[in-house]
């Protein structure tokens, strides 16, 4: 009774799982831990009705999906099938299995404690778009993929995201473009720039430009009054440079991805060092 109650309790959360996934339309779908973890739904699910299918593709999809413990502890109790206890170099598979698994050498091997089989740890909703495991040097392998999905992983990718169509409510809401911005606006002339050095009372002092008068230039230069005073020019570099800094803040190269920097275009023309501290 109480294994018919936790299996039942199991294929419902199967369930829960497969209508999450199956709701959510974003290029998150594509993901290696999101395929994964709808494969490994798949196995356990007819896991649970039948025998769990442990031939080479299912192994490797074990390998990837289920949490890991160190060969030096293992016993017959925690593994699905019998492994290499001394071999560093072979995954979780008997000794006449070709070597499929599409992962790292490992010391360590897919455990399930008396045959009850749980996956390492998941990301879910609202903390990530749709439902995933966490990422791991394991993946499945592509010949695995086709075996479960029918397709190549990249014919699979682009049929859930076609190369050139963007689903509207993949685009950030918050984006903002435009930042490779050759020029950034000028901001030094702002006159309520307090200097932050002592510089002109330690005997600094700024040279003055040799400019030319001649007709020919005389619009060449600006006419207002030069700034010699090395404080305040110094203020009005730095107070440039932490502008340009968030004026030229790169964005991510899919325009699906939201901008690295929050801050509106009028809170960048506003910045200071108070934002870098």
């Amino acid at each position: 009774m109480i294994f018919r109650s936790l299996r039942e309790c199991r294929l419902q959360a199967a369930r829960i799982l497969f209508k999450w996934i199956g709701e959510v339309k974003t290029k998150a779908q594509i993901r290696d831990e999101a395929m994964l973890l709808l494969a490994a739904l798949v196995w356990l699910v007819n896991g649970l009705h039948s025998r769990p299918d442990d031939r080479n593709h299912a192994r490797n999809l074990v390998t990837a999906a289920l949490p890991h413990l160190s060969r030096a502890v293992i016993d017959e109790t925690v593994v699905l099938w019998p492994t290499k206890a001394n071999n560093d170099d072979e995954g979780p598979r008997d000794d006449d299995d070709d070597d499929d698994d599409d992962g790292p050498p490992s010391s360590t091997v897919p455990c399930a404690s008396y045959g009850l089989v749980f996956f390492r740890n998941m990301r879910i909703p609202p903390a990530v778009p749709i439902p995933r495991l966490e990422a791991s040097p394991w993946r499945l392998s592509d010949e695995a993929f086709l075996f479960f999905f029918k397709k190549d992983p990249e014919t699979m990718r682009r049929q859930i995201q076609p190369i050139g169509i963007i689903n509207p409510e993949d685009l950030p809401a918050t984006r903002i473009g435009g930042n490779r911005k050759k020029i950034t606006p000028r901001c030094m002339e702002d006159e309520h720039i307090e200097p932050r050095t002592n510089l002109a009372q330690q005997g600094f002092q700024l040279v003055a430009w040799t400019k030319d008068d001649g007709s020919d230039l005389e619009d060449a230069f600006d006419q207002q009054p030069e700034v010699l005073n090395p404080d305040l020019r110094l203020a009005k570099i730095i107070n440039q440079f932490w502008k340009d800094l968030v004026v030229k803040s790169p964005n991510p190269k899919s325009p699906m991805e939201p901008s690295y920097l929050k801050l509106s275009r009028e809170e960048r023309m506003e910045t200071d060092c108070d934002l870098f501290k």
